[in-house]
């Protein structure tokens, strides 16, 4: 089971800028810009980073206690 980056074509750190960015409330054009990337590469990467964000904190919930 590998990584949410493994696989593509970006590097580690243009994903960490973007989730950086994606805190700030910016948009995927905003971002895009910033990170001078295709629009649609950035429209790709947000989602998979908010799919696996979803994924993550519904598979592990907090424990209350």
């Amino acid at each position: 089971m590998g990584s949410i980056f493994a696989g593509h074509h970006q590097p580690l750190k243009v994903w960490i800028l973007c989730l950086y960015f994606m805190g700030l409330n910016l948009s995927n054009r905003q971002i895009a810009q910033e990170l001078d990337l295709d629009r649609t590469d950035v429209q790709k990467m947000t989602t998979q980073l908010r799919e696996s964000v979803v994924k993550k904190t519904t598979s592990n919930p907090r424990r209350r206690g």
